[in-house]
């Protein structure tokens, strides 16, 4: 994923574990590497000088010793496992199925002090019907400024009758971004099962995610999403990420720290952004 939104680039940054749980972890690995060396002394290895490459910790070492160091802390309950991880703008909590290490629960902090929680849904899809006629085109790059600057390409639907814009579909960077007038469905693709309710800048978010099946893995890909109103426009996000295989503990986490968590947090910030922009300006664009 192509991350060039300013707020996006940044978003590494915050999964990140804080300083002082960044500092025990980095004194685990040197703990490890002493170690290491004691027990090569021990077992008298007479080689006087060691490799660099026979004391190099795999990755998904240094992960296990983040665990052990207390950044990654994991508590098994029921059928789940949560995890928790200190970040720089707070903790970052997921939950995670014991039996099929799918994606249960996100929970991300923003550094405004908001957290946005994305829980499971099923997702269903319907036609979306109009009570007059309507004509399709695709916005050029300064139409779709002018409707939102945010947009980096868009469709427009407009009513044949009037040329006026209801409903766009296009993209804020990687970013699905559907936007509808009052009265207008703003996306085929609706979260069962009660998603959770977020608040990010004062505006309540409907934010969820459903599972779909992934090329990439036998494990199933989350597709977070979030939807909301600005004034009188209906704002809908959605963000995939696809897991990389894991096939024990340690990978697991690998993946949730650098593909999920990640994810989830990009969409809070771009959902942000969108907020914070203000209300669409459908009324710039005609057929």
């Amino acid at each position: 994923m192509i991350l060039k939104n300013r707020k996006l680039t940044a978003a590494w940054d915050r999964v990140l574990p804080d300083e002082a749980a960044d500092a025990r972890m980095k004194e685990a690995v040197l703990q490890q590497n002493r170690q290491f060396l004691q027990r090569k002394e021990k077992t008298k290895m007479r080689e006087k000088h060691f490799s660099a490459k026979k004391i190099i910790i795999p990755m998904a070492a240094v992960l296990s010793l983040a665990v052990i160091a207390g950044v990654i802390l994991a508590v098994g309950m029921g059928d789940t496992k949560t995890y928790t991880m200190p970040v720089r703008d707070g903790t970052v909590t997921w939950q995670v199925d014991r039996k099929t290490k799918e994606l249960k629960e996100m929970s991300v902090p923003l550094e405004n002090g908001d957290t946005v929680t994305f829980s499971e849904g099923d997702a269903s899809a319907a036609s979306i019907h109009f009570d007059y006629e309507v004509v399709t085109r695709e916005l050029t790059k300064k139409e779709a400024y002018a409707v939102s600057p945010l947009l980096t390409e868009a469709t427009g639907t407009f009513r044949k009758d009037t040329g006026e814009l209801i409903r766009l579909e296009g993209r804020y960077n990687d970013t699905v971004v559907r936007m509808a007038v009052p009265g207008v469905a703003v996306t085929d693709t609706r979260l069962t099962d009660a998603p959770s309710v977020s608040s990010i800048e004062g505006t309540e978010v409907r934010t969820g995610f459903f599972l779909t099946p992934s090329d990439r893995s036998e494990k199933r890909e989350p597709i977070f999403s979030g939807e909301f109103q600005v004034g009188d426009i209906g704002v809908y996000a959605e963000l995939g990420a696809d897991y990389r295989g894991a096939d024990d503990g340690k990978e697991e986490i690998a993946n949730y720290l650098t593909n999920d968590n990640l994810v989830a947090t990009c969409l809070s910030l771009i959902i942000q952004d969108l907020i914070e922009n203000g209300e669409p300006d459908f009324a710039a664009v005609t057929f």
